[in-house]
C-alpha cells in the first residue's frame, strides 16, 4: 500500500481554518490496521478510541473496535504521552477480561453489561482527564503535518 497524501492549497486553509482538521479526522477515521505509516495507525487508534468512550463508554469501545485492538491503543496513548488515558484502558482492558465481557452475544446482553456498569467509574476517570486526546491529537497534527499533508502555494 503506497503512502498518499492529501493536497491542500494554503490559500483553501486561509479561507476555512477548520479544514485542516477536518481533514485529518477524515483521514484517522479511515485509516486501515495495515497503513504503510505508523503515525496514521497510531493517530486512528487514539481517534478511535476517543470517538467511541465519549460516544457510549469503553464497553462500546470493546464492542465496536477490532479484537487486539485495544493493546495495540495503549501503546499509541502512550506514543502521544497519553499515559494517564494509557493507564484507564489498561485497567478497562484488565476488567474486560476478568468480567468476559467479551461474550456479549445481543442488544440484551449489553443493556445488562451496561446497567452493572463495570467499566463505568474508568469512563468517568477518562471524561476528567486533561490534556483531552483530541488536545493531544491537535498537537500531534501540528508536529506532523507533513505525514499527512501536501501543500500547493495558492
Amino acid at each position: 500500500m503506497e503512502l498518499v497524501k492529501q493536497r491542500l492549497s494554503r490559500l483553501e486553509i486561509d479561507k476555512d481554518p477548520n479544514l485542516l482538521w477536518n481533514r485529518f479526522i477524515a483521514i484517522l477515521a479511515q485509516t486501515a490496521p495495515d497503513h504503510p505509516s505508523p503515525a496514521h495507525r497510531r493517530f486512528s487508534l487514539v481517534f478511535w478510541y476517543e470517538s467511541e468512550v465519549q460516544n457510549g463508554g469503553h464497553l462500546q469501545f470493546f464492542l465496536n473496535r477490532p479484537q487486539g485492538s485495544a493493546e495495540a491503543t495503549v501503546e499509541a496513548l502512550q506514543s502521544l504521552r497519553a499515559d494517564a488515558h494509557a493507564t484507564v484502558l489498561a485497567k478497562a482492558i484488565e476488567i474486560w477480561n476478568e468480567n468476559n465481557l467479551g461474550l456479549i452475544r445481543d442488544a440484551e446482553d449489553y443493556i445488562t453489561q451496561a446497567k452493572e456498569g463495570k467499566l463505568e467509574s474508568l469512563d468517568g476517570e477518562f471524561y476528567g482527564l486533561r490534556p483531552t486526546l483530541i488536545n493531544l491529537l491537535e498537537a500531534a497534527l501540528e508536529s506532523n503535518t507533513e505525514e499527512f499533508f501536501d501543500f500547493d502555494v495558492g
